[in-house]
């Protein structure tokens, strides 16, 4: 098995001290040709010298020019690999090939023409930062979820839907009460538990459509006539909801935004606030055992310990994880409030957000501006 660097330079260097000894190096450079680096004869990179070699390791941080080299003169991919000890330039390049697949909510008033309105939105991107956006479901739609391969989320005007994604069907429509206007969804082994923003509660539905249980945030809607903390996603272990809202003391519309995260016993219903003075959360979600949660308002992805991961420029809601990667959804920017921004720029576009966490890096998938508000992202 005969193996090959890609570039003559300090990279190569590591790696050969590391003891990884190639057969020879190839290089772009004509005046390297023909001489050799630490006992290693540097060559010409062309097809038939490609002939003799098995595998190639690229040790130039110009890895997609490499690569595209490679393949044109009849190199395989698959047996092209790159430096271990590239780091950030090899992470930058493998964000800059991975292509989303996936799915986005819309809760906006639905429309069935040109994309616009509330739904939801099968993305595909075709090419770095660009997208093919399909409507596979219209309707005012916010909570979704992904099960094997059903799509499952809460739509305005029907209640609980089930989208079968290789069928492209809808395949079972759960009703249940009107007027909650239901956010956060959960699939659990008895039916479903949702968040209802116009209820302040979490009600639980068996696969019927009966109401199990009501979790409620507080009285204050007994008493106000109409909902007070704008709950809006949930998480949901054997013993536990979390749910983020927008008040946990229920005074956002007296302008006290001190949004959170809020865990409910599922067994005698008593609320334990876990994460505070946030500002207009979303997306609460637990991956890895890590509890992350969107400060939607401040543009914040929050991880370990509600720290920052990254600070993005939209309202980011949706929240979604692939390997190594966090995705975020980022809508059109509120600025009807009255909150200071102080100099943090506010986007009016929306994307989905790919972020590499581990050096701090990100690249974005422009979404079209007739679907200003994302509310979930699933893949």
């Amino acid at each position: 098995m005969k193996l090959a660097f890609f570039g003559a330079g300090h990279i190569a260097e590591t790696e050969i001290k590391a003891g990884n000894i190639p057969d020879v190096i190839f290089d772009n450079n004509p005046e390297l040709w023909g001489r050799n680096f630490l006992n290693v004869p540097i060559r010409q990179p062309t097809s038939s010298a490609f002939d003799e070699i098995d595998s190639i390791i690229i040790c130039s941080s110009s890895i997609g020019d490499i690569e595209k080299l490679c393949q044109e003169l009849g190199f395989e991919l698959e047996n092209i690999g790159i430096s271990q000890y590239l780091g950030e330039f090899a992470k930058t390049y493998a964000l800059e090939k991975y292509r989303f697949d996936g799915f986005i909510s819309s809760g906006l008033p639905s429309r069935v023409e040109n994309l616009e309105g509330g739904g939801i939105f099968h993305v595909f991107e075709t090419e770095p930062g660009f997208a093919s956006v399909e409507k596979i479901f219209e309707a005012n739609t916010h909570g979704c979820l992904r099960d094997d391969d059903d799509l499952v989320f809460c739509a305005q005007g029907h209640g609980i839907v089930t989208y079968n994604i290789p069928s492209k069907c809808v395949t079972d429509v759960v009703e249940i009460d009107r007027g909650l206007r239901p956010h956060g969804v959960r699939r659990t082994t008895d039916g479903y538990l949702i968040v209802c923003t116009l209820d302040d509660s979490v009600r639980h539905y068996d696969f019927d459509g009966k109401l199990l249980n009501t979790y409620r945030i507080s009285l204050k809607k007994d008493h106000l006539s109409t909902a007070q903390h704008h709950c809006n996603d949930l998480w949901v272990t054997n013993h536990s909801i979390y749910v983020s809202m927008f008040s946990i003391s229920g005074n956002w519309k007296r302008g006290v935004f001190d949004g959170g995260v809020v865990e409910i016993d599922r067994s005698s219903g008593q609320l334990t606030p876990v994460i505070s003075g946030l500002t207009m959360p979303h997306s609460v979600q637990i991956h890895g055992d890590v509890m992350y949660v969107l400060d939607s308002f401040t543009g914040s992805v929050l991880g370990h310990d509600a720290r920052p991961i990254g600070v993005l420029n939209g309202f980011v809601r949706g929240l979604a994880f692939d390997h190594e990667y966090v995705i975020v959804g980022e809508s059109k920017n509120r600025n009807a409030t009255k909150m200071d921004r102080g100099s943090h720029l506010a986007s009016v576009d929306s994307r989905v957000t790919i972020i590499d966490p581990s050096i701090g890096i990100c690249r974005s998938i422009q979404i079209p501006n007739t679907i200003s508000e994302i509310h979930s992202v699933v893949i």
